[in-house]
């Protein structure tokens, strides 16, 4: 019978298990309709909360989310509650549903149980949030906004069914569930929370006012406040910067008035909660508090400070900025100041306290202010009893590194002097004056290793490496003696120690600044090789050993630099020291790879050589795993190398690997997955084009394929398909076509461009589009058609024209200058003088920003110089012009003497050469005469009328071969060429050629073709033989890969003439069509080389030789 009855009891049970509902489909049923056996499993899951990391031998992150954990019972509880209510409502208002209701099922086990556990794992997260780091610890929240929300509906819940029975028992809950102490723990977790959750803090203050109102309806008598809580809600208040609020709070709490540094803070903002209670706090407790409020402060001034630059430092989301609006850093400081000063109990003063003021004028960089307000703060505390004019300091050294780090904060050179002069103060021992009136002086504690790294990072920022070096050296010298260190040693460097140091190599202007980077980087692997070699695992000397940042910041330092070899050889070192994966990252072969892109500014061959080699050897890492899939900026700084090169055809190789691998599919493979090119890539592509040494026109043909890849419609294309262009794409293929000198193209080219902005199919960009109207200017100026002055100033009457009518671009200098070559080249000297004079008014007018410069002066000399007027004109505008531009220069001499080697005033060339050496040698002119203006000045000699001017060039030219300064080129010696080949000195012609010129230089086309006319000019009879072997030489020697000497129209003009010299015609004019044929046949030519008059022919040879 007992074995029947225990089996038709379990059968009863299991039936019960099957009708009863978990507890998650028990919190989805709507409010109110919870049975008995309902409420009785929800109040029994919360009877006993585990926690979080109780099943967990080592701490690990407590997980509160999960089903059974804190927060999860907390919800439970809130559902407790809100049936519960919901009953008390269904009474008063007489409904049946409440009389099924007399269990007391809430009792305070249940309630104590969620409120300790959830306060246990608080505590928990709080421990381990110090083991995370900066990131973590701002992305990782233990209770968010909507946990806060239900811990103010459960403390609320219980505080109103409390008032309801005024404390006994309910019908279905204990009066016992809500006492002083279920506030007190919802106070102290909500501002624990608060920390990462801004709600936080008005919870606290809700719990706490809760609080003050039980208080109250206690009776008149005064209870003692806890100072942990207040301490704990006016650390949230802290960590949000709500100063004004802390300080009222704390002012209530200890029922006197904090007063008020200015006016500007006297207005400040009321609690919106009633704080007003007969909680006291006593003044022998209240010092956690004071600091609170002065962090409080701080941080309010902190946060005022990003307000106000949202540039420079990010503004924090968590703060609030409302209360920022009406208050200023300084003024938060100051009050913080005050308070420490005036309204806090000396006796409560503490080096926390101090370093909550002192921290905060550091923080914003206010070096000056925070050693102003900590000597204050030392005659404060000077103690009674001390009688000398010397005493030694109140503070500890954090309150000293609080100084340092502001000047380091501030990066200015006299902040840096500053920081200097305290920390040799601290170093030495030196008493510090404090100027109050009296002579008193403080000694300073000794530096430790937070002020040597202060100091090395104000170093580092100002990129001073000879003082961060010094500084370095000597705290790494200590460690590598074996005496025992003394107290006023310094400490040995860190990890940021070195970084400073790598910094300040970085930042700095001097020439060896890599190379000592480097030598320190090797002094440390030496340093770390010695100490594993020893495996003294207690040596403190391993610590130097260098790291990852350690090395890349050595690459940053000789990629802004520019040493690609040095950057190489870190690159090694990497590998070696780091070996197993662990060596050079992506980020420290990106270095490397810029470090070589500035070196292609001074040798861009060997730069694009090693960059390539470099280049490949990231791609077979990363196809191997080594590295992850290489960034579009790496293929980008690689086309700005061959770009920098001229490599045009490397370039476009790369660029074709970009756009294939795209469509292909391999790339589908996320470890293979190659970058799309953007239009930077396009664009470094087209200078690339732009820059390479290619002059026919299929280098331009390809820079216009790259267009029509990009969407540009190609001619009599009418469809309008989007395009994958941007005004800076198009720009450089203007700069392509300027360097060219196709101006009909780039005109096309910015004609269609405007066509596409009306469009809206190119976005409209006023500084590129700007350059493009330069751009298209400079190839009108480049151009040698003989309308290309009138076209250049239509656009830039265009560009007035569109100015004028509300556009928001002007012509800048740059396109003035352009039209004024286009007027030089076309020699209108009246519209260069002209356009010089409205620049000048312009820009007294401000229209445009920049007076004219030198190449505005340069180019209407050079108008003047290829215009018509007259010799004594032409030379004393010139030279008007040059006196008005204020300054001596060496373009605007260089254009004087050509103007003067036109006339051949080879006498007034001289003399103005020896004025600009007295210009040099006064040092009113930055370079001395360059060959250049030498080779004006023999040009000079070579068309003057003087009967010396032979001698005189010779003399001049003596003088040029005797001056190491000057490098003589090849014009150099044409110039000298040209005095003997115009006056038909034949031998001194021979010699010169032959002996000098193909002695020292690759001769040309027109140093044979002065020879040959210099035959021309002669009396001899035998010329034309003599010519022809001339002739005949040139040929020789271009067949032997000289590209040079071609012999061209005007060389063979001049063997005809030396041909003629004996001949029965006196004109060339006067020949027959058959004597002409038998002339060309003779000479192997195809076509007459007269087109023209000799008179002109004449002076081509004469402008030739220029």
């Amino acid at each position: 019978f007992g074995k029947m009855s225990q089996v038709v009891r379990n059968d009863k049970a299991r039936n019960n298990d099957d009708t009863r509902l978990s507890i998650q489909q028990i919190l989805k049923q709507p409010i109110g309709s919870l049975d008995h056996q309902s409420i009785t499993t929800l109040c029994n899951s919360v009877r006993f909360v585990p926690n979080a990391n109780c099943q967990s031998k080592k701490y690990q992150t407590p997980n509160v989310n999960s089903k059974g954990s804190s927060l999860w019972c907390l919800k439970v509880l809130e559902r407790i509650l809100s049936e519960i209510i919901f009953w008390e409502e269904a009474k008063k208002s007489d409904r049946q549903t409440s009389s099924n209701h007399q269990t007391i099922y809430l009792k305070s086990i249940h309630v104590f149980s969620v409120l300790t556990t959830l306060s246990h794992d608080i505590r928990n997260h709080k421990n381990h949030r110090k083991k995370l780091n900066y990131w973590q610890k701002k992305h990782q929240k233990l209770m968010n906004a909507s946990d806060i929300q239900c811990l103010k509906n459960v403390v609320c819940a219980l505080y109103q069914l409390h008032n309801s029975r005024n404390g006994n028992d309910g019908p279905t809950w204990e009066g016992s569930c809500f006492s002083q102490d279920v506030p007190s723990f919802a106070t102290m977790i909500a501002a624990e929370a608060s920390k990462t959750e801004k709600s936080g803090v008005d919870a606290a203050l809700f719990f706490l006012d809760i609080m003050n109102r039980m208080t109250r309806d206690a009776g008149p008598k005064v209870e003692e406040e806890d100072p942990r809580l207040i301490g704990a809600v006016l650390n949230g208040l802290a960590q949000w910067g709500r100063a004004e609020e802390a300080q009222i709070l704390l002012g209530r709490t200890l029922g006197v008035e904090i007063s008020m540094a200015n006016k500007k803070l006297s207005a400040i903002q009321s609690l919106d909660h009633d704080v007003t209670c007969p909680r006291k706090l006593t003044q022998s407790q209240a010092g956690p508090c004071y600091d609170a409020v002065l962090r409080a402060w701080s941080k309010c001034a902190l946060l005022t400070q990003q307000q106000i630059q949202p540039n420079t430092i990010k503004f924090d989301e968590q703060s609030d900025k409302s209360v920022k609006k009406r208050l200023a850093p300084v003024d938060a400081m100051s009050q913080a100041l005050h308070i420490l000063l005036t309204q806090m109990p000396p006796e409560q003063i503490s080096n926390r306290s101090c370093s909550a003021v002192l921290q905060g004028y550091g923080a914003l960089g206010m070096g000056k202010e925070a050693e102003d307000a900590l000597l204050k703060i030392e005659w404060m505390l000077k103690s009674p009893l001390e009688e000398g004019p010397i005493a030694s300091s109140s503070l500890d050294v954090a309150c000293y590194n609080s100084i340092l780090h502001g000047y380091c904060k501030a990066s200015k050179r006299e902040d840096m002097h500053s920081a200097v002069k305290l920390f040799q103060a601290m170093k030495t021992e030196t008493p510090i004056e404090i100027n109050t009136g009296s002579s008193f002086f403080v000694i300073p504690p000794m530096p430790d290793i937070i002020s040597y790294a202060s100091l090395l990072n104000c170093y580092g920022k100002l990129g001073m490496a000879s003082e961060a070096e010094k500084l370095i050296n000597s705290m790494m010298s200590v460690g590598t003696t074996t005496r025992k260190p003394l107290e006023t040693d310094p400490p040995e460097p860190t990890i940021a120690c070195y970084i400073s140091t790598m910094q300040a190599f970085e930042n700095s202007f001097d020439r060896d600044a890599p190379a000592r980077a480097l030598a320190l980087l090797q002094r440390l692997e030496s340093i770390g090789q010695d100490s594993e070699n020893k495996r003294d695992k207690r040596s403190r000397r391993s610590n130097r050993m260098p790291n990852r940042i350690i090395y890349n910041y050595a690459l940053r330092c000789m990629s802004k630099h520019g040493r690609g070899e040095e950057a190489e050889k870190i690159l090694n070192m990497f590998n070696k020291a780091h070996p197993n994966c662990n060596g050079p990252d992506i980020y420290a072969y990106a270095l490397a790879l810029r470090a070589w892109e500035r070196v292609g500014k001074i040798n861009p061959k060997m730069a694009a050589e090693r960059a390539e080699k470099l280049f490949i050897e990231m791609k077979n890492l990363s196809s191997e795993g080594y590295l992850p899939p290489l960034e579009l900026s790496s293929y980008n700084t690689l086309l700005g190398i061959f770009a920098r090169a001229g490599l045009a055809y490397k370039a476009e190789c790369l660029l074709h690997e970009l756009e294939v691998s795209k469509s292909s599919e391999w790339n589908q493979v996320e470890s293979f997955r190659a970058p799309e090119p953007n239009q930077m890539s396009y664009n470094l592509v087209i200078k690339a084009i732009s820059r390479s040494n290619e002059k026919n026109s299929v280098t331009v043909e390809r820079a216009w394929n790259i267009l029509y890849r990009l969407g540009y419609p190609k001619k009599g294309d009418t469809s309008r398909t989007p395009m994958q262009l941007s005004i800076d794409t198009l720009n450089s293929m203007l700069k392509l076509l300027s360097k060219r000198g196709l101006a009909a193209e780039a005109e096309s080219l910015l004609n269609a461009m405007d066509d596409f902005i009306v469009e809206g199919r190119l976005k409209r960009n006023i500084a590129a589009l700007l350059s493009s109207y330069e751009a298209t200017l400079e190839a009108l100026g480049r151009c040698k058609t003989i309308d290309a002055a009138k076209r250049a100033e239509e656009l830039v009457t265009r560009m007035e024209v569109v100015g004028e009518l509300g556009g928001e671009f002007q012509p800048s200098l740059l396109a003035y200058n352009t039209l004024l070559n286009c007027y030089a080249n076309a020699g209108m000297a009246g519209k260069s003088e002209a356009l010089l004079e409205r620049i000048n008014q312009m820009h007294e007018a401000g229209r445009i920003s920049s007076p004219p410069d030198i190449v505005s002066f340069g180019s209407t000399i050079k108008a003047i110089a290829n215009s018509g007027k007259s010799q004594e004109n032409a030379v004393a505008r010139a030279e008007a012009l040059a006196e008005s531009v204020g300054h001596g220069n060496e373009v605007i001499y260089a254009l004087r003497l050509k103007l003067l080697a036109k006339w051949g005033l080879g006498e007034e060339a001289e003399r103005l050469l020896a004025k600009m050496k007295e210009e040099y040698g006064s040092g009113n002119l930055k370079n001395e005469p360059s060959v250049i203006h030498y080779t004006c000045v023999l040009n000079a000699w070579a068309k003057s009328d003087d009967e010396n001017a032979v001698s005189r060039a010779e003399a001049l030219f003596r003088s040029m071969t005797e001056n190491n300064e000057i490098d003589l080129d090849l014009a150099a010696y044409h110039g000298m060429m040209l005095n003997y080949s115009l006056r038909g000195q034949v031998e001194k012609a021979e010699t010169f050629l032959f002996d000098d010129i193909m002695a020292t230089h690759k001769p040309n086309r027109n140093s044979f073709t002065m020879l040959i006319d210099a035959y021309a000019r002669c009396s001899s009879k035998d010329v034309g033989e003599k010519a022809m072997k001339t002739l005949n030489k040139m040929r020789e020697l271009h067949a032997a890969g000289n590209k040079e000497l071609a012999p061209d129209d005007v060389t063979y003009a001049s063997v005809i003439r030396c041909k003629m010299k004996n001949g029965k015609l006196s004109s060339i004019r006067d020949m027959t069509e058959f004597e002409k044929f038998l002339m060309m046949r003779e000479l192997q030519i195809e076509s007459w080389p007269f087109r023209h008059q000799e008179s002109y022919l004449e002076a081509s040879v004469v402008d030739r030789t220029k």
